[in-house]
């Protein structure tokens, strides 16, 4: 048996660590997300109110019902007043119809279908900026998870360097300034780890708390995956959704303006209605009818709401502008950002390498006498720079790309 749970522990530490999907993540943030949440109750609370809007088309029902045990009655009688004490009793039902009231009621559907589209934009921008917050987390971890292995590496050769040292220092052949140097160097690059690591935890311990998932320090993340480069200031423009929502509150001012000028003009219904009286005498009335109410003076009410409706439409027209000069300009600064990154890219790994070629040669010619330390160690730094500002390109191209994605509302 206890053969059985080694033989079980062993194949588990030779099991590969569980790949994160980028993918992954998006799809447990986006299930689990309280904004997102938030704007489908948005959405479903939109589509109430355009229930409510088209519900004035509808005929309005209204039942009475009135009963008094006892009512008095004054009546004349033989040239004078008499009283009579009498139960009373009156049930009846009533219709009112909207005829037409220049457009008003039409005017407020139509902004409450706007309305419905705008939760609906809304929404979707709010899901587009949690999957750039992802995807940024996620490259994050991922080149921090690189990172950590750079400075391992370069640990390990610290670690060589100083245990070379010390041999050289017993045969004389090298002083102890060396191996002290080596192992001030080899401290510097464990507290260097430790704290890459810290970051690291960081960066997991967010992104477990967006997926909700508990993400081990020790899962492995997938490569950045490949983006159209094909994105213009045009794209951005049209599929931008804050702009698109702007659109979209425009065009809701319009409809509400017209449904407060159509006020001005009143409406005209029609009534019908049958009650019956049961008290002194029992009987039954019934109507049917027309009614236009056209209102004469409502305090300047009615006038300063179009007037608020009418401002407002101009304020989203020009918030729209403002939003759309600050998209361009970002929008340019990514892409001159997005070419500069890719020469940084190609210049760091052509300095990478060269900086490998020169540690393999000055370790070399350190054994053999013909380098100092201090050589030895500027270069082990200049290939560790390398290295890292090589990752720090690639990071910085990898959240270019996922912010033209965000502000175009591209599809990946």
């Amino acid at each position: 048996m206890k053969k059985y749970i080694f033989a079980l522990s062993f194949v588990a530490t030779l099991l590969p660590a569980q790949t994160l999907t980028m993918q992954e993540c998006i799809d447990k943030t986006l299930q689990t997300h309280p904004d997102i949440k938030s704007f489908t109750l948005e959405i479903s609370k939109s589509e109430q109110g355009y229930i409510s809007a088209r519900s004035a088309l509808l005929p309005h029902l209204d039942l009475q019902a009135e009963y008094d045990p006892q009512r008095t009655y004054v009546m004349p009688k033989n040239g004078e007043l008499s009283t009579l004490n009498q139960s009373n009793l009156q049930v009846g039902i009533s219709l009112q119809q909207k005829v037409f009231d220049f457009y008003k009621t039409s005017s407020l559907i139509d902004s409450a279908k706007v309305d419905q589209e705008m939760a609906k934009l809304s929404s979707q921008e709010a899901k587009n900026l949690i999957i750039y917050k992802v995807e940024t987390l996620y490259e994050t971890a991922l080149i921090q998870k690189e990172a950590i292995e750079v400075r391992k590496k370069d640990l390990q050769t610290k670690e060589e360097l100083y245990k070379q040292s010390l041999a050289f220092v017993e045969q004389g052949l090298k002083t102890t300034s060396d191996s002290t140097r080596f192992l001030s160097a080899l401290y510097a690059a464990q507290d260097a780890l430790s704290k890459a690591e810290a970051e690291f935890q960081k960066t997991v311990t967010t992104l477990s708390l967006y997926t909700s998932q508990n993400i081990s320090f020790d899962a492995e993340f997938e490569k950045s995956i490949s983006i159209n480069k094909s994105q213009t200031a045009e794209l951005t423009l049209k599929n931008n959704t804050e702009l698109q929502i702007y659109d979209k509150a425009i065009e809701k001012n319009k409809f509400q303006t017209q449904a407060l000028k159509a006020q001005h003009y009143g409406s005209l219904d029609l009534v019908a209605g049958y009650n019956h009286f049961d008290n002194i005498n029992a009987y039954d009335t019934h109507f049917v009818g027309l009614t236009l109410n056209i209102p004469l003076f409502s305090g300047f009410d009615t006038s300063a709401k179009e007037q608020m409706s009418v401002l407002s439409t101009s304020i989203a027209r020009e918030a729209k502008s403002s939003k759309n000069l600050l998209l361009q300009e970002e929008f340019g600064k990514l892409l001159i950002d997005k070419k500069q990154y890719a020469k940084t890219i190609e210049a760091k790994q052509a300095q990478l390498e060269a900086s490998q070629s020169t540690k393999n040669l000055l370790q070399a010619r350190y054994k053999e006498g013909l380098a100092t330390y201090i050589e030895l160690l500027d270069v082990t730094t200049l290939y560790l720079t390398s290295a890292l500002e090589l990752l720090e390109a690639k990071y910085n191209l990898s959240l270019i790309q996922y912010k033209i994605i965000y502000l175009t509302g591209a599809k990946q």
